[in-house]
């Protein structure tokens, strides 16, 4: 290694490129990859100057922003006064039929959890009742008839919410075109109160029935699109406007949609389109048990921890440490094989990660409360012999929370798991966009928050699918894995998770990650599982192998040489195999 008191200062200037990449990105999220583009070769041009040797300390090889903090501070200014006005629209309206909104009352009457699409159509805030919810008098009363009839924790019968009249309201969003119909229905949660959750009442369209139009009908993209419109209730001279076509185009579309169906008017169509979506939620409501979507644990100090409770009851319990972009979405196959293996899967919303409050923690400490967090969890309830999966970033997670409570913690299986960094050649490995962001949490820490805000801005903007390839682009195994229509949605799913509420997520995160956390591993003693693919574009094997060595007979390593990053959900069966051996 260079010996650095010989090395120049490592400064990062304030050239007018830059600047007006970052201004033009503000205003035009699309143009986000040129941004990290030029933003990474000032980056690495900065850190040629040095080898490939050890990283000594968090203050190693700190780069001079000086000259750029002043422009910087002012762009993330820019960037946030834009986000909201922006955030109350929806930029397509793929986005606004995958995220309808959805919220949740307890037996008070308080606003316990929402999604990001009730957030941004009804101003949401940790402190919203059923007061402080806008709809009319009467509505208001049904709604707190419904709330008063929930049922505290452990009390008998079954009631029944079959016997009540289901529950619709109409309410009212930031403006008129944000008021929509919510249906409500009461769910019971083992142990805890009943919840009242309010979902927006909409056609039921989804995936499996643009399949089903597709498969048995022939019917094209475009098509598809259309009919779903016209069951949204839209026009068709609105249906016309959205497309940007003529009127007289979209007839010509709904005669060769009419002939493929077999349906000889538009109100048949909508009717056949509606039947499917009643048949595959009926068919959807008897393969699954009804269960609530969530559990909330309330810590105590009083704040409130969002958990997924997955799999049968009396399984062996596992807890899921989710990482930075994959969020609980574990995919189809992995969650089916939880009965199949008979596992129960508790998985954490961390803080700032889909709607999991937020905290004041200091960055450096997130792990150490974090952990003390769920061992409040833990210990309520009575978890024993409890394995750990720490995906990707959740590696850290998982590590720290096995030394806080050993005597419960059977082991720990790390699946695309990070590894300590300890020299810049880690670095090198990862893909460019992967790097740049590592580079920026390390070595210019106060640039982060505009490289990822704009990367947020990006994502929300309708740029999941582009935001995932450029992730995996020097990665051909996992671009597979993506362009797989089920591992693609559970992948977007998380990526609207991590960014449900800005950037504070990754901000965590990141700083972590990049670091060398070797002392959170030796903190514990317990088996460990290293599952990873040999194609990973981020975290190389030969890193999870030399992490492995240095964990000693304690851990076993698993390299799967047909994978890459998305192994979780292209090979749940060595996740169920490395389970299997602690």
């Amino acid at each position: 290694m260079k010996d650095r008191s010989a090395l120049p200062p490592l400064k990062l200037q304030a050239d007018v490129e830059l600047l007006q990449t970052i201004y033009e990105t503000a205003l035009l999220p699309e143009n986000y990859d040129e941004l990290v583009d030029i933003w990474s070769t000032r980056l690495e041009a900065a850190l040629d100057q040095v080898g490939d040797g050890l990283l000594q300390g968090d203050d190693a090889l700190p780069v001079d922003l000086s000259e750029s903090i002043r422009f910087l501070n002012t762009s993330l200014q820019l960037f946030e006064r834009l986000d909201t006005a922006r955030r109350l629209e929806s930029s397509t309206r793929e986005a606004e039929r995958s995220s309808f909104p959805k919220l949740v009352l307890d037996a008070t009457g308080k606003v316990v959890w929402y999604n990001g699409a009730a957030l941004r159509r009804f101003g949401l805030t940790r402190q919203s009742t059923l007061a402080s919810l806008d709809m009319d008098d009467a509505a208001r009363r049904r709604l707190a008839a419904e709330i008063a009839a929930l049922k505290p924790a452990g009390a008998p019968g079954q009631d029944t919410a079959a016997a009540r009249p289901p529950l619709v309201i109409l309410l009212r969003g930031r403006d008129e075109p944000g008021s929509v119909f919510m249906v409500g229905r009461r769910v019971a949660q083992v142990d805890h109160p009943d919840i009242l959750v309010l979902d927006q009442a909409d056609t039921g369209w989804s995936d499996a029935i643009e399949a089903v139009l597709k498969g048995s009908f022939g019917l094209s993209a475009t098509e598809i699109d259309i009919v779903a419109h016209l069951a949204e209730g839209q026009s068709m001279s609105r249906i016309a406007e959205h497309r940007g076509r003529q009127i007289s185009t979209l007839r010509t579309q709904l005669k060769s949609i009419l002939r493929k169906t077999q349906t000889h008017s538009q109100a048949q169509l909508v009717r056949l389109a509606l039947s499917l979506a009643s048949h595959i939620d009926a068919s959807a409501a008897r393969l699954s048990e009804p269960k609530a979507p969530f559990r909330v644990h309330t810590l105590p100090d009083g704040r409130k921890m969002h958990y997924r409770d997955t799999g049968p009851e009396d399984g062996a319990p596992v807890m899921f440490l989710h990482g930075m972009l994959d969020g609980l979405s574990y995919g189809k196959d992995f969650t089916a094989a939880l009965w199949t293996h008979g596992i129960r899967v508790i998985a954490p919303e961390r803080p700032f990660f889909g709607a999991a409050p937020g905290t004041d923690w200091p960055v450096a400490d997130v792990p150490d409360l974090l952990a003390a967090d769920l061992v409040h969890l833990i210990t309520t309830l009575d978890l024993r012999n409890l394995r750990l999966i720490g995906h990707m970033a959740g590696a850290v997670y998982s590590f720290t929370l096995a030394g806080k409570v050993p005597e419960r913690v059977k082991g720990i299986v790390n699946v695309a798991g990070g590894v300590p960094i300890t020299a810049l050649a880690q670095f090198r490995h990862m893909s460019p966009r992967q790097r740049t962001v590592a580079y920026t949490a390390r070595f210019t820490p106060s640039a982060l928050p505009l490289i990822l805000h704009a990367g947020v801005r990006q994502i929300e903007a309708g740029g999941v699918d582009r935001f995932v390839r450029a992730l995996y682009a020097q990665s051909p195994i996992d671009l597979t894995a993506f362009d797989t229509p089920e591992i693609g949605d559970a992948i977007a799913n998380g990526v609207k998770f991590a960014v449900a509420q800005g950037y504070r997520a990754f901000e965590n995160d990141s700083y972590h990650v990049v670091r060398d956390w070797s002392h959170r591993a030796r903190a514990s003693t317990c088996p460990v599982a290293l599952v990873h693919g040999r194609h990973d574009p981020v975290v190389s094997a030969a890193s999870v192998e030399a992490f492995g060595q240095a964990l000693g007979p304690r851990a076993r390593i698993m390299i799967a040489e047909d994978a890459g990053q998305t192994i979780l959900f292209t090979h749940p069966d060595h996740v169920f195999d490395a389970l299997s051996k602690l």
